[in-house]
């Protein structure tokens, strides 16, 4: 029997990019209702809290664009992993360490040069950086094709938590994975040269990786300027036009039959004729 297939949507750090986002969960989801896997929204341990307000936001706007997903997001659940504490275990093998790198020595070079690396530091308001090895991680995206990065040099000792606690948004897609079993990823291209960090993370905690999909960017600057608010307040048949030409855009079959269709109904229309293979590939 294989394995379930499962799905992960975490849209926090969309950099207010909201359409693009909405974008790539549109794939996402396809994905993974076509294959009848399961399909989760998911956000850090640290989001919650700090980001209830947008987090709603984006449940609301999902929800109105027809989205279903697999779990109860605002459910407290205790996992036996969780980003501090694997932070924390990083530090204590000498894996991670602290960095009080001013923001103006930062800029100095685009990889970080490791000032703070066996500086022995204290991690009180620190910056807290995993180290890297010389090694070239590679992998093929489903869309992108083969991608290989020597991730020392040309990524280097990368912030895994900020001074203010935050986590970095590719550790908590690594642990969602540990936690969930998620088996695909989908993000925007934009993104494509983090994966190696998420497969050295992987590395490191004994993580089977997903397959991985990156979405070319389909949308201008124009269209991303939509707010949550403004994608709340369309009708329902504005939201419907709306996701036919995100699905045009990413090579689906539609046509205008479907403009009379709610929401929810199109996207069970297109899960059943999704083929990600129909989008362009590319950047």
């Amino acid at each position: 029997m294989s394995k379930p297939r499962v799905g992960y949507f975490s849209p926090i750090y969309d950099g207010g990019m909201h359409l693009r986002a909405l974008a790539i969960a549109l794939v996402s989801y396809l994905e993974i209702r076509s294959a009848k896997g399961k399909w989760l929204i998911g956000f850090s341990d640290n989001d919650l809290p700090l980001l209830k307000k947008q987090t709603e936001q984006w449940l609301s706007v999902l929800e109105a664009y027809g989205f279903g997903w697999d779990n109860d997001i605002f459910e407290k659940t205790i996992y036996p992993i969780n980003e501090d504490a694997v932070v924390n275990q990083w530090l204590n093998q000498g894996l991670a360490y602290a960095c009080h790198c001013s923001e103006d020595q930062l800029k100095e070079t685009q990889v970080y040069s490791g000032s703070c690396r066996d500086a022995l530091m204290s991690t009180q308001d620190a910056t807290i950086r995993l180290r890297t090895p010389d090694l070239i991680y590679q992998f093929t995206d489903r869309l992108q094709g083969v991608f290989k990065q020597n991730i020392s040099k040309e990524i280097g000792d990368f912030v895994i938590r900020d001074k203010h606690g935050v986590i970095d948004p590719d550790l908590a897609m690594v642990l969602a994975i540990v936690r969930c079993g998620v088996t695909q990823i989908i993000r925007p291209v934009e993104q494509l040269s983090t994966v190696v960090k998420q497969l050295y993370m992987q590395e490191l905690l004994g993580v089977v990786s997903p397959t991985y999909l990156h979405v070319p960017t389909i949308l201008n600057n124009q269209d991303n300027s939509s707010s949550l608010a403004a994608l709340l307040a369309l009708s329902e048949r504005e939201r419907v036009k709306l996701l036919i030409r995100l699905l045009e855009q990413l090579g689906q079959p539609v046509s205008v039959e479907q403009q009379n269709l709610t929401p929810k109904q199109l996207l069970l229309y297109a899960s059943d004729h999704w083929c990600a293979e129909l989008i362009a590939k590319g950047h």
